[in-house]
Parts: structure tokens; sequence; C-alpha cells
């Protein structure tokens, strides 16, 4: 209830304990995954150093423990999406991170993967099972995405994986290249992902 009312679920007590630490130290798993799924930080630590695993480990709640290692792997599989990490991905996975895990936003690590030119890591995760159109909490997709940071090949491996194209509203993609400053490069880029999500120039299926 709190938390629907806005309560800042990183609020802590004198010793700078926070709701998770002292839920995970309590054995209170409920009230640890509902933080969780709120955005709590599971690395944050006491004034001692104590964290929500350390708490959950030395009262010996092994469930709490166990979802906190894996909601651990999951926002550490979140990082390596971002920042193209291949290896990261595949030891993240193989120790129970859910690749379609989301963040406070409700992006996926595939979201995240889609910004840039982490294209390996778009075609790991899609083998892995990712679902390559589910939405964040605006109603954007990888796709969408990639459309808008004009990653071309990024859009053409989600697309040839079978990414819906009509999630793009290419309207907005026009009026937002109408905006900005963009080079003769980015023009380019930009036509060239309209005319694919048109269906205009074919898309080989990832390799």
């Amino acid at each position: 209830m709190l938390l629907r009312t806005g309560a800042n679920v990183e609020a802590t007590k004198k010793r700078g304990q926070t709701a998770l630490i002292v839920a995970c130290s309590c054995g209170f798993d409920k009230v640890a995954t509902i933080l969780i799924k709120n955005g709590a930080n599971i690395e944050a630590a006491d004034s001692h150093g104590h964290t929500a695993l350390g708490g959950a480990c030395g009262y010996g709640f092994d469930e709490i423990a166990t979802i906190l290692i894996k909601n651990s792997a999951n926002t550490s599989l979140m990082k390596a999406a971002n920042e193209g990490h291949n290896k990261a991905l595949k030891v993240l996975l193989e120790h129970g991170a859910d690749v379609d895990t989301r963040d406070g936003g409700g992006n996926t690590a595939l979201h995240d993967a889609s910004h840039g030119d982490h294209f390996e890591a778009l075609r790991f995760l899609l083998e892995h099972g990712a679902e390559f159109d589910v939405r964040d909490e605006d109603g954007n997709t990888a796709l969408v995405f990639a459309a808008s940071c004009l990653n071309v090949e990024g859009a053409e491996i989600l697309i040839a994986a079978g990414a819906d194209r009509k999630a793009v509203d290419l309207s907005d993609l026009s009026e937002f290249g109408k905006k900005v400053d963009s080079t003769r490069e980015d023009r380019e880029k930009r036509q060239i992902i309209v005319e694919i999500l048109q269906g205009i120039t074919n898309t080989a299926a990832p390799e």
C-alpha cells in the first residue's frame, strides 16, 4: 500500500538499513519479492556494510537468498546486454538469469541491447528465447528502440527474427528526424530503416 502511494523503496533506518535488508534479515520472502519488483537495490548496504543477501544468509533464509541471487543475476543481465558483453550474458543465463527479466520501466535485456551496436548480444538473446515483441511501460518494443536509435543492423536482426514491424510508428520516426540536427549519414540510416519497416528492403535471418 505504501509503495502504491509513492513511498521511497530505498528509505533507510538509522543504521542505514533499507526495507529490503530488514525484510531479508527477518525472513519476509513475500515482502522482499514485492520490494525487488518495485526497484529495491539488492546491492545496498547499511552503515555496517550488511546487505540483504548477507542478512538472508546469516539468518539461514535460504529461499530468500535464492531469490536475491537470481534477481542479482537478472540485474547484471540487463547491464551486460546494455554493454554488449556476450560472455557475461552466457554465464548469467547459465546461472539462472531470466532472459526476459524487466527493469523498473518494463525494459528487457533485448531492449537494452537494441540501443547500440551490440549485434552479437541481440543475436545471442534471441537464440536463447528472448521475446522480441515485449513492450515496456511506454509501449515500446526492442524494434522501436533500434529504429529510434537508427540501429539499422539491429532492426534487421529483430525483424528477421520475427519482430512486428507495425510496432514502429513511421510518422513518429519521420517527425523525430525533423526535430534533430541530422547528419547525412543519419538521414540515410533513417531512410534505410523506413524501407526495412515498409518491407521494401529484404532482411536475412540472423545467423
